[in-house]
């Protein structure tokens, strides 16, 4: 039973990973392309446009991914 709950619990997780960047997805499409090239400063990069911090939050994106999918492997392998 905790096994389901886990599994529960993660396609929730990814469900609303999915929705979040479905939105931050549909907003971005929605701008000029000219608003990629509109700088902003980062508290952590500094200075860098607005495409620059996308691509960067896709990059992120990718890496919890595969945090994700490591940990929903890791709780589908049986107990030692």
């Amino acid at each position: 039973m905790a096994h389901l709950l886990h599994v529960e619990a993660f396609d929730a997780s990814l469900a609303g990973f999915e929705r979040a960047r479905a939105e931050t997805t549909a907003f971005l499409r929605a701008l000029p392309p000219q608003a990629g090239d509109r700088l902003g400063v980062s508290g952590f990069f500094g200075p860098l446009s607005l495409r620059q911090y996308a691509t960067h939050v896709a990059d992120h994106d990718v890496e919890h991914l595969a945090q994700m999918a490591a940990c929903r492997a890791a709780s589908a392998s049986p107990a030692r």
